[in-house]
C-alpha cells in the first residue's frame, strides 16, 4: 500500500501507523471467532461433541482436550474415517475410551466399520464395540448407551463432523441448523 502523501516514505514510525490496530478490537474479534467441528459441544446431558480430527495426532491432542477441559464419567466415541489415514495410530489413541460407535460416514474414502473393529481388537482391547449403519444411527445409538454425565464425542473425519452436525440441526439444534444454513449459502 503506497503512504500518503502527508507521511515521509522514509519514516518507518509512519509506516508503522498504517497498519497499526486496536487492541480492543482485535481482542472482541477473536472471542467471537467460532471453529465448527472442533472440539465444539453440540449437547449437555450427556455432553455431545464432535470434532474433525482426522489423523493420529489430531486424535491424541483431541482426547487431550476432552480429558482435561471436561467432566464425564465415560467416554463413548462415534467413529467414522477415511481409509487412507493412519488407522492404527487413530484406533490407539482412542484405547481409553470407554466404548467406541463404530460407523461409516457417506464419503467413497470411508474405512469399514469391520476393519475399524478388527483394528479395535487388535489395538484397544478394553474398549466396547457397537457398531452402527450411519452417522445418525450411531448418534442415536451412543445416546442409547449414554447416561446423563457420560461424554459422547464424535469425530475420525471433518465429513463425519458434518454428518453429526446435520443430524444435530435435524434433532433440533437451532444454533447448528443456522451455521449449516450459512454455510449451504
Amino acid at each position: 500500500m503506497p503512504l500518503p502523501p502527508s507521511l515521509p516514505s522514509n519514516s518507518y514510525e509512519n509506516e508503522n501507523k498504517l497498519i497499526a490496530w486496536d487492541e480492543k478490537a482485535l481482542r472482541s474479534g477473536l472471542l467471537a471467532v467460532r471453529w465448527p467441528a472442533r472440539a465444539e459441544v453440540i449437547g449437555h446431558a450427556p455432553t455431545i461433541i464432535v470434532d474433525g480430527a482426522h489423523n493420529a495426532d489430531s486424535m491424541q491432542k483431541l482426547l487431550q482436550t476432552l480429558h482435561s477441559s471436561f467432566t464425564y464419567k465415560r467416554l463413548i466415541i462415534v467413529l467414522s474415517t477415511a481409509s487412507d489415514k493412519d488407522l492404527i495410530g487413530m484406533v490407539r489413541a482412542l484405547a481409553d475410551s470407554d466404548i467406541a460407535v463404530l460407523t461409516r460416514m457417506a464419503n467413497p474414502r470411508a474405512a469399514s466399520i469391520e476393519q475399524l473393529e478388527i483394528l479395535f481388537a487388535e489395538n484397544a482391547p478394553g474398549v466396547s464395540i457397537y457398531t452402527a449403519e450411519g452417522s445418525a444411527q450411531a448418534m442415536e445409538l451412543a445416546l442409547d448407551l449414554a447416561n446423563d454425565n457420560d461424554l459422547i464425542c464424535a469425530s475420525g473425519s471433518l465429513y463425519i463432523a458434518a454428518e453429526v452436525l446435520r443430524w444435530s440441526a435435524h434433532r433440533g439444534n437451532k444454533a447448528i441448523a443456522s451455521t449449516i444454513e450459512s454455510i449451504d449459502h
